[in-house]
């Protein structure tokens, strides 16, 4: 009996996931909170320039997830504006700030799988350690307002796992000359 006809292969949906490390902050006002502290000068031009970059990708997040820190929400809003999410759109996710990568894994699993396409905005070491977790190719610690866009072979956001990741790009803001 030939079974060609009747077998099927299951292809694997991809998930699109960018990670997006916060813009450089202020340092200089000592009274504010680490939570508290702003996006400096470098920081407010890093943010439109980042934006601008996954603006020329062919994949826009559906969905954009941050930190409710203030230099990284502040990123946040910069890049959504320009991508096209209004800022009553993006979820603040008090989990992100200071998160380890066990925290930011299950976060993402928690996310809905009608999205395909999500940009994750947080801080350092949890975001380095995500993308040397989940991709299979590593990368060096995530400079400021650094843009990683990793393709998950995954049917689900709730199979995420170790190296179920390609690493697709790292992008920079250009440093001032």
């Amino acid at each position: 009996m030939n079974l060609v006809g009747y077998m099927t292969t299951k292809s694997s949906n991809i998930k699109t996931l960018y990670l997006l490390r916060h813009a450089k902050s202020d340092w200089n006002d000592r009274k504010l909170s680490d939570f508290e502290r702003p996006l400096n000068v470098r920081g407010a031009i890093q943010a439109p320039q980042i934006a601008n970059v996954l603006a020329a990708k062919n994949n826009y997040p559906q969905a954009i997830i941050s930190s409710p820190a203030n230099r990284a929400l502040s990123t946040a809003k910069i890049v959504a504006v320009q991508i096209g999410i209004t800022e009553s759109e993006i979820g603040s996710e008090k989990r992100i700030y200071e998160a380890n990568i066990f925290t930011l894994m299950y976060l993402l699993q928690e996310t809905s799988d009608d999205i395909d396409c999500l940009l994750l905005v947080g801080h350092n070491p949890g975001m380095s350690g995500l993308v040397n977790t989940l991709s299979k190719q590593k990368a060096a610690p995530i400079p400021t307002c650094a843009l990683i866009q990793l393709e998950l072979e995954i049917d689900a956001w709730k199979d995420i796992a170790p190296e179920c990741a390609n690493l697709m790009s790292i992008d920079v803001p250009k440093k001032e000359s």
